[in-house]
């Protein structure tokens, strides 16, 4: 998988020199200066630079506070926001359905550069006490790689990509110890194709795959009526038009891919369904009739 950011220029000791309006004492700047130490940076970096310094105002206000994103931590109550790590609820009715639109580039990296904007007077200095020391690098081009204006595009809905979109419900929820009662999962994608309305022309058409114009797609509006009315049901089939499957089995293949059960063992998970079966019992007997 490609770093989610790159550097495209090494760090030197320009900012060093700058008036104290850019202190690499001060939090902020330090931790960003610890963050573009190396050229590129993966998912997980990118994850450890956000869990120290939080959502830009410092760790007393990241959310890294309550979650946790720590992999070689068992799972917890802090992890309920990891679908890769949290198990499904224990509920044998329970269906799955994943629909959503492909086909439309959509962002998945970026490349940086050092902010080399001059102020008068001044040399690689940023130009403001508030301007960061790295901005977009637009100069990347690398048409075959599909990366344009320095943003590295994949295929998604055009908000997220593929890998967020499909990953879990073509792999993930098909192992046990993320679905423990073995729930049934339906992935519906919807190639994007846009057409022009007059009545609504801001709209991709009745066929669009767009992450927000996706209600307005008929098939899925179908295929979304027959789920929750239960009427003709069964004509909602797992329907994949793009490379996700390929995706999780190449993610499958690697020494350090695919979601092992490293926290849950077929002991607890079986001990788990005893217990649920038990209280949905007691639920069900106390249902009044």
């Amino acid at each position: 998988i490609a770093p989610v950011l790159e550097f495209t220029q090494d760090e030197d000791a320009s900012t060093a020199e700058c008036p104290s309006k850019w202190n690499e004492n001060m939090p902020l700047e330090r931790t960003i200066s610890q963050f573009s130490s190396s050229r590129t940076k993966s998912i997980d970096d990118t994850i450890d630079f956000l869990m120290s310094w939080g959502t830009g105002l410092g760790t007393a206000h990241a959310s890294t506070r309550l979650h946790s994103f720590d992999g070689k931590h068992p799972a917890s109550p802090k992890t309920w926001s990891d679908p890769s790590r949290t198990p499904l609820p224990y509920a044998p009715s329970m269906k799955i359905y994943c629909l959503y639109g492909v086909g439309i580039p959509t962002e998945r990296a970026f490349y940086y550069r050092k902010n080399t904007e001059l102020e008068e007077g001044q040399n690689q200095c940023p130009a403001s006490p508030v301007d960061l020391p790295y901005v977009m690098d637009p100069s990347i081009q690398d048409p075959e790689q599909h990366i344009e204006y320095g943003v590295k595009m994949v295929d998604g809905d055009g908000s997220v990509p593929l890998l967020s979109l499909g990953y879990m419900c073509v792999d993930g929820w098909k192992k046990e110890h993320l679905n423990p009662s073995g729930s049934p999962v339906t992935t519906i994608e919807y190639r994007n194709e846009n057409q022009f309305s007059v009545d609504d022309p801001l709209r991709g058409g009745p066929l669009s795959g767009d992450h927000v114009d996706i209600l307005g797609n008929i098939d899925m509006t179908h295929d979304f009526l027959r789920i929750v009315t239960d009427f003709e049901v069964d004509k909602v089939q797992t329907k994949i038009v793009s490379d996700i499957e390929r995706m999780a089995q190449r993610i499958n293949d690697h020494p350090l891919g695919g979601l092992k059960n490293n926290h849950f063992k077929k002991g607890p998970i079986r001990s788990l369904r005893r217990l649920a079966r038990r209280i949905v019992d007691k639920l069900l007997r106390r249902r009044p009739t």
